[in-house]
């Protein structure tokens, strides 16, 4: 596993539900499905479903979801990456959503950046991930220059 910035308990159920192959049309619309707010715990998936990708046979589906990465800071209409407690049953609308982690996208990004390289290097030919790696750096400038 690359980083241990968040794991909450839903990590096991999708890390198990990574664990069982999925049909390259399904991982694809995983991939383009994303809300426009970039959650720690869902790139921290992403990340171990990659190296778990990472082998000549999957190479289409590790590609698949690499072009998700892509899409995160495509759609990222923050600039910061967070991590919530959803408190589901919750009467108290103000207590719904609990904030649990919350950086700028240049720092998270830089947390990230060694295990983006280290799956890129273990990547096989042709390689997606220093194209990821290219665009998250890019949007991490961008948005420091936009705040400068």
């Amino acid at each position: 596993m690359c980083s241990k910035i968040l794991w909450q308990y839903t990590h096991s159920t999708l890390l198990a539900f990574a664990e069982n192959p999925l049909a390259a049309k399904d991982i694809a619309v995983f991939a383009r499905t994303h809300s426009g707010i970039l959650y720690s715990p869902m790139i921290e998936f992403y990340l171990t479903w990659l190296e778990r990708l990472s082998t000549p046979e999957r190479e289409a589906d590790f590609g698949s979801l690499a072009s998700g990465l892509i899409n995160m800071v495509e759609k990222d209409a923050l600039g910061i990456v967070v991590a919530v407690n959803r408190n589901y049953g919750t009467t108290e609308h103000d207590q719904a959503i609990e904030p649990v982690f919350e950086a700028p996208f240049a720092d998270f990004c830089a947390s990230v950046m060694p295990c983006m390289q280290a799956i890129a290097v273990s990547e096989s030919e042709p390689k997606v991930m220093p194209v990821v790696i290219e665009r998250w750096r890019e949007h991490a400038a961008d948005i420091v220059d936009a705040s400068i």
